[in-house]
């Protein structure tokens, strides 16, 4: 997989199904993600809009792997994909474990 991205690869967690924390906003998750990068907090916007514009020119030029694992809907997903995804293939979705077992 590091041949395919070879700039790294990013994971966060939404705590989608979590008993003991509420889902991340879509605006924590993108800071999580902005913070991976090398970003300090101070350097982060605080709109969620400049968060996306300033992660869409971070990683313009890099071939990254993001994962948003644990997602409660899809909606929860679709909002930082909307702000930073450059990707043109599409997102599929993964049933959460135990998912469609009896």
């Amino acid at each position: 997989m590091r041949d395919r991205f070879p700039d790294g690869r990013l994971y966060v967690n939404l705590h989608g199904f979590d008993h003991d924390r509420q889902p991340l906003e879509p605006g924590e998750a993108l800071e999580l993600l902005l913070r991976s990068v090398g970003l300090a907090a101070s350097e982060i916007p605080s709109r969620a809009e400049a968060q996306g514009r300033v992660f869409r020119t971070l990683l313009a030029d890099r071939q990254l792997l993001i994962l948003l694992a644990n997602a409660a809907s899809a909606e929860q997903v679709r909002a930082p994909n909307s702000l930073g995804h450059a990707s043109r293939k599409p997102l599929r979705q993964v049933d959460p474990p135990g998912a469609g077992t009896a």
